[in-house]
């Protein structure tokens, strides 16, 4: 599927279950490298800070950090090549 904010999108898989509140949408952190770190980067992924904001103005503001919860997302299929 493809995961749409309105700072950016990633393409990751999908499993639906009832194990999360409807209209929730849970990611796991820490894929989707491109830095320097080659086992990181050959790990694959989608790296779900895409998806926010780091412009001064939209972070935490006791802590200057990204908001990482509570961001809105539209949820879309995408063609998966065989």
């Amino acid at each position: 599927v493809r995961v749409t904010s309105k700072d950016g999108a990633i393409e990751t898989g999908v499993q639906i279950t009832d194990d999360v509140s409807p209209g929730t949408v849970a990611i796991p952190h820490g894929w989707g490298h491109r830095g320097g770190w080659q086992l990181a980067n050959r790990s694959g992924g989608a790296n779900v800070n895409e998806l926010t904001s780091n412009a001064a103005a939209d972070l935490e503001r006791l802590a200057g950090m990204s908001v990482l919860n509570g961001v809105a997302v539209r949820i879309e299929s995408v063609d998966v090549p065989v």
